[in-house]
């Protein structure tokens, strides 16, 4: 179970909760127990969330140090990434205002099925020329992020003005 928060303020439904008690959090906690690396949960919805954005646990295992051979597991430490606030802030940081950029996020690593981290109202790539694809390695998962301009941005970009050209 969660043993220590923090920020303690708005997570408390949080503490205690028992991250096994799902079985695709409980697959990530037993592999990063058995590589010894950090691993990612897939999309999930925090229990300490209102509304609908979803979030991923990156989760570290902790051994106990000593000097024998055999480690002995501790516990976890687990990051806790609000997909929603991660990607506006991230907007906000870097001055790319919302009338402006249209982004979407998904996690491609299970090939049969992705899931969608994060999208825009209003996003659009069907045959979008301005349409950016990158794909982002978070530990051992692989997202993708989507970006198209807005037409709002598109048309405040054109301009009446001739332009001329030398050959």
């Amino acid at each position: 179970p969660v043993t220590y928060l923090e920020p303690f303020k708005g997570n408390e439904k949080a503490l205690g909760f028992d991250l096994e008690s799902n079985s695709s959090r409980a697959k990530t906690l037993k592999k990063s127990r058995t590589t010894g690396k950090m691993t990612a949960t897939s999309r999930i919805n925090l229990v300490q969330e209102k509304g609908t954005s979803y979030g991923v646990l990156l989760v570290n295992p902790i051994f106990k140090a000593e000097g024998s051979q055999v480690r002995e597991f501790e516990g976890f430490v687990t990051g806790v990434l609000k997909i929603g606030d991660m990607v506006l802030n991230t907007r906000y940081k870097n001055n790319l205002v919302t009338n402006k950029i249209r982004i979407k996020l998904i996690d491609i690593t299970d090939t049969k099925m992705s899931d969608e981290l994060f999208s825009e109202l209003n996003f659009y790539t069907f045959n979008n020329p301005f349409l950016y694809e990158r794909e982002l390695v978070i530990t051992d998962r692989v997202w993708q992020v989507k970006g198209v301009p807005t037409l709002a941005y598109i048309e405040s970009l054109q301009t009446n003005k001739p332009i001329f050209g030398a050959l």
